[in-house]
């Protein structure tokens, strides 16, 4: 989303949906639009925030 864009929805994340999320569009990667790409780059930073460093260095340094 660009910053002139206004949110049309908004949706509350539970951190097991947000993994979930984060791991499909990890598996989809190579074909997401620059639009999606950013959502998940959002994604990924939002759950790294919400996230202890152990939980995060496993999580993130899994294979996709």
């Amino acid at each position: 989303m660009t910053q002139e864009q206004e949110p049309v929805c908004t949706y509350s994340f539970s951190l097991d949906e947000l993994k979930e999320l984060v791991v499909l569009l990890r598996k989809s990667e190579a074909e997401l639009s620059d639009t999606m790409a950013f959502f998940q780059r959002k994604m990924e930073n939002e759950l790294y925030n919400n996230m202890t460093l152990e939980e995060a260095a496993g999580f993130f340094n899994e294979k996709k």
